[in-house]
């Protein structure tokens, strides 16, 4: 009888024994009762938008992340005069990193992806820009492409060429910048 109550008033005096004085974004609503605790608000919701295969970031070129975003920001938005709310958690173990145990950083994953990925296109779109022809490319990465169609339709790992590795870095930034600006 009453367990709900019960349970928040140990979970409120185990916080407290433990010096914890925030909720955190997945904890549960009824925790903040009487004895209210700052917290954070879980606000991302990416939904059905497209990831990068093999890990779970969202694919932050594709116009669908950009309507999660918005959707998730008309969601909390309805907390923003709430006191006890300190900030918003968006994110949870996103696999920035790629796939680590196969070689694989993430725009590694996204140069091995289809085409109609909207990451893909945006890193050939940056290639383009970055070597303006083919032939720039192929002397900064050691490859042997034809043309950028050919580039586009190569499923295999980057090469380990220093050009390669900085195209990449600039490529993550370049997303990272899109995430967080979103």
């Amino acid at each position: 009888e009453n367990w709900r109550q019960a349970w928040r008033d140990r979970a409120i005096k185990r916080f407290q024994d433990w010096h914890l004085n925030t909720l955190g974004a997945w904890c549960d609503g009824a925790l903040n009762g009487a004895k209210k605790l700052p917290r954070t608000s879980f606000a991302a919701s990416w939904g059905t938008c497209p990831k990068i295969p093999g890990v779970n970031v969202p694919d932050v070129f594709d116009p669908a992340f950009k309507q999660a975003v918005k959707g998730s920001a008309e969601r909390v938005a309805a907390e923003r005069d709430d006191p006890w709310l300190i900030g918003y958690f968006t994110a949870n173990e996103m696999g920035w990193y790629g796939d680590w145990q196969n070689g694989k950083n993430l725009v590694c994953l996204i140069h091995m992806a289809e085409e109609s990925l909207a990451a893909k296109q945006a890193w050939l779109a940056f290639l383009r820009e970055r070597h303006r022809d083919v032939a720039a490319l192929n002397r900064s990465w050691g490859t042997e492409y034809k043309d950028f169609a050919q580039v586009a339709a190569d499923r295999k790992k980057l090469p380990k060429a220093t050009g390669a590795r900085e195209d990449a870095s600039a490529f993550l930034a370049r997303f990272a910048e899109r995430y967080f600006k979103l």
